[in-house]
């Protein structure tokens, strides 16, 4: 997760970021405070600065996405309930923050689907807030389902990424 604060640091240094967590209207606050600090110190930022990382759950079907999804989003959460910046109450990690910890996990962090609709996603979410690259997580056990998970994302959504004009 990336701050604003810490994306204007990041532009004054002419490093690249990614963030994840956030909702793509919040990613795209963030990166326009990059742009803004990168036109300020002179630094020419574009979409190849940028990046989002996501939780990608891609199967034959959508069906099988969408369960793969739940999975993802239980398994984050069960993570991320340890973490003191989280709260007390871990059932209200997804989409909304407990009252002083200033963190969540916004549904835009799962995308699911087959894998047109899952390109479909990424390229929606990288335009929005003008993010030229992504970080997929496709699952955290090691098991047959994340290994044909790999193979559709490597095999069907990357070719649909490279033909598209995300930024």
């Amino acid at each position: 997760m990336v701050s604003t604060a810490s994306a204007i640091r990041s532009a004054a240094r002419r490093s690249k970021i990614c963030t994840a967590f956030e909702s793509v209207a919040r990613i795209a606050e963030i990166f326009e405070a990059y742009r803004g600090e990168a036109d300020r110190v002179g630094f020419n930022s574009g979409p190849e600065q940028l990046a989002i990382r996501r939780n990608v759950s891609v199967a034959p079907s959508e069906e099988q996405a969408r369960e793969a999804s739940r999975v993802a989003m239980d398994v984050t959460s069960t993570l991320l309930a340890a973490d003191p910046r989280v709260g007390s109450n871990p059932s209200t990690l997804l989409d909304a923050p407990n009252a002083g910890s200033g963190f969540s996990v916004h549904a835009d962090e799962f995308i699911a689907g087959t894998p047109g609709q899952v390109a479909e996603q990424i390229i929606e979410q990288c335009r929005a807030c003008g993010a030229g690259h992504i970080l997929a997580i496709l699952g955290r056990a090691v098991d047959q389902r994340r290994a044909e998970a790999v193979e559709l994302f490597g095999e069907e959504v990357i070719p649909i990424l490279r033909r598209a004009e995300i930024a």
